[in-house]
């Protein structure tokens, strides 16, 4: 579980890097906004919520073999 915390936390950091940059490309940067965007994505990658995301990896995984 722990390779799978390490590479999920990994891939949701870089999808939330990602959003931040499209938004950033596509509108005027607005303060409040990235406010509001940086406590999602600390509340998103603090510890404890990633038992449903190893649960659907693991069901995933036993359906395609």
């Amino acid at each position: 579980m722990k390779q799978f915390l390490s590479q999920f936390d990994t891939e949701l950091k870089q999808w939330f890097d990602a959003k931040r940059k499209d938004y950033l490309a596509s509108q005027a940067a607005d303060p409040l906004f990235f406010d509001l965007f940086d406590a999602v994505v600390d509340l998103a990658l603090a510890g404890g919520k990633r038992v449903r995301p190893y649960m659907a990896y693991r069901m995933y995984q036993s359906v395609t073999g």
